[in-house]
C-alpha cells in the first residue's frame, strides 16, 4: 500500500521540478513559433493593467525621443 503512494509523490514532485525549471522556456518558444515579439516586461496586477501599463510607458518613451526633422531644399 505505500509503494503506490511513493511511486506518486515521487512522480509528482518530478513534475514539478520539470515544470519549475522548463516551462516559462516552453512559453516563450511557443509565442515565439506563434509570431509574438518580446518588447517589455511589466509588473501589474492583471493583463489588462499590464497591457495599459506598457502603453503608457511606450508611449512616454516615444515623447522623450528627439524626432528627426528632415529638411529638403527646394
Amino acid at each position: 500500500m505505500e509503494k503506490p503512494k511513493l511511486i506518486i509523490n515521487v512522480a509528482g514532485f518530478v513534475t514539478h521540478v520539470v515544470l519549475g525549471a522548463y516551462g516559462n522556456q516552453w512559453r516563450r518558444t511557443n509565442l515565439k513559433s506563434r509570431g509574438f515579439v518580446f518588447k517589455d516586461t511589466v509588473t501589474a496586477a492583471n493583463g489588462k493593467s499590464a497591457i495599459e501599463l506598457y502603453m503608457k510607458k511606450s508611449a512616454e518613451h516615444q515623447r522623450s525621443r528627439p524626432s528627426r526633422v528632415e529638411s529638403h531644399a527646394a
